[in-house]
């Protein structure tokens, strides 16, 4: 009878051992899914944000290029900075479209910029939730893990003692 109760001992070890490797490979999927769902998620954000960003890219070109346009006019004078008289057939550029539309370019860089940061914090969001509902499964898991990690040395205990008094029996037996 000892020789059941060792063997049904046995058998609900190997079964705690079975459960815990099941948790781990369960922990494993999650943290791969997590993994896949980041990495995912990082694809999407760019390619959400690569097309804006080339804009914003382009609009800074076009800014810096006008820039120098307004500089190069601003710097065309009419008057001899020696003597002072009206230079002739000196065309002044009046520079004020240009420097509105400068501004223009100032607003739709900030645009942009909103635009992806906006995208960003969405992501964040997402990644936020996707973690939470993550995390919680991970601590179930580990909830369930350390349950089962304490069954495996409660039966090894029982084994040990089991053991230890089926010596005790032999012994006394001879």
């Amino acid at each position: 009878q000892i020789e059941l109760i060792k063997y049904n001992k046995e058998e609900a070890l190997s079964n705690a051992q079975y459960n815990v490797q099941v948790v781990n490979e369960q922990v494993s999927k999650l943290e791969s899914e997590f993994s896949a769902y980041q990495l995912k998620a990082a694809n999407e954000l760019h390619d959400k944000t690569e097309p804006i960003v080339q804009k914003k890219l382009q609009a800074n070109f076009e800014k810096q290029q006008l820039y120098k346009e307004i500089q190069d006019a601003k710097n065309i004078k009419d008057i001899c900075p020696t003597c002072g008289q009206k230079i002739p057939d000196v065309h002044v550029i009046d520079t004020t479209e240009m420097e509105a539309k400068y501004k223009h370019f100032d607003e739709l860089i900030e645009n942009y910029n909103c635009q992806i940061q906006e995208l960003k914090a969405e992501y964040c969001k997402a990644e936020e939730v996707f973690e939470s509902s993550q995390k919680e499964s991970r601590n179930n898991l580990n909830t369930a893990l350390k349950s089962h990690h304490q069954e495996i040395l409660n039966i090894q205990a029982e084994l040990k003692q089991l053991a230890n008094d089926i010596t005790l029996y032999n012994t006394q037996l001879a």
